[in-house]
């Protein structure tokens, strides 16, 4: 709240449970992406993607974490954004904010997925992360946590890393809201 000059403790998030049922912190079994603020709540409301494993680090899911007094404490939505899987093997999240021409927001999650050849997976919530879209394959042959950008005519543009261009800049169009990301729709930087 004083630009950086000094900062609270740090806020130790728990309670997040894998499959098995047992409960994980984020300490050494998760990784989180940007905080992104909820338009119009005055810098109290923010939410989160994270990834999180199980003890052994190899199975886990996507969940989104919600504060609603500034990031002074965090609450784990209850449905998760990627479900449990005891494969999937995910990093470098990342959530946007993404207005519709009615004037709604939507969240839009991308996820990198490692199983194999890289690829980036999609999905959206058009409710603030109550609930969630099937998870998508938005791009192959892709990989680094993309930026997602929102142009002035409404569409919506991810950059990424393409694999099979010697890890060159590309640009992804959506028209529809993040919802695609058509081939056609596709141009190096």
């Amino acid at each position: 709240d004083d630009e950086g000059a000094t900062w609270p403790g740090t806020v130790n998030v728990t309670g997040i449970g894998d499959g098995d049922g047992s409960a994980y912190g984020l300490t050494g079994h998760g990784t989180a992406a940007a905080i992104v603020e909820i338009p119009g709540t005055g810098g109290q409301e923010f939410l989160s993607p994270i990834w999180s494993y199980d003890g052994s680090n190899t199975k886990g899911y996507a969940r989104c974490l919600k504060s609603t007094d500034g990031g002074m404490t965090w609450a784990v939505l209850p449905t998760p954004i990627v479900p449990y899987s005891a494969s999937y093997d995910t990093s470098e999240h990342h959530i946007a904010i993404v207005r519709r021409p009615s004037g709604a927001i939507r969240l839009l999650c991308a996820i990198v997925k490692l199983n194999g050849a890289a690829t980036i997976e999609t999905c959206y919530s058009d409710d603030l992360g109550v609930s969630w879209s099937s998870m998508v394959t938005a791009l192959t042959n892709a990989t680094a946590s993309p930026a997602i950008i929102q142009l002035v005519d409404d569409s919506v543009v991810m950059l990424y890393r393409n694999l099979v261009d010697s890890e060159h800049a590309w640009m992804a169009r959506s028209t529809d809201g993040g919802a695609t990301f058509p081939t056609t729709q596709r141009q190096v930087v």
